[in-house]
């Protein structure tokens, strides 16, 4: 979702849009042809705030997360690791069941 979001919102955005021709008269009065490519339809600060709140209400989701009963029983406690003597912390593979109320 971290590269997701962002590039459906540059996409929403327009930047780079399709140029378009455009004639358009010299100071010396002869036409020229050139490329004109259209405007973004919001600014940059605009994509960085919403990416900032995206990332705000992704955070705010995982502390809810945390404070969820039913995800406590997931978590991973001390008993779960094996410690070698060289301080290493080994994780033991049991199986986890979620018991429904």
């Amino acid at each position: 979702m971290s590269g997701f979001v962002p590039s459906i919102v540059a996409l929403i955005q327009g930047t780079g849009g399709n140029p378009e021709c455009r004639t358009v008269v010299n100071e010396n009065g002869t036409e020229e042809i050139v490329a004109h490519i259209p405007d973004p339809r919001f600014s940059v600060d605009t994509f960085f705030y919403s990416l900032f709140g995206f990332t705000l209400i992704s955070a705010c989701a995982f502390y809810a997360l945390n404070l969820d009963g039913v995800t406590k029983s997931a978590r991973l406690h001390d008993s779960d690791f094996l410690t070698e003597p060289t301080g290493k912390k080994l994780l033991l593979m049991k199986y986890y069941k979620i018991q429904s109320k």
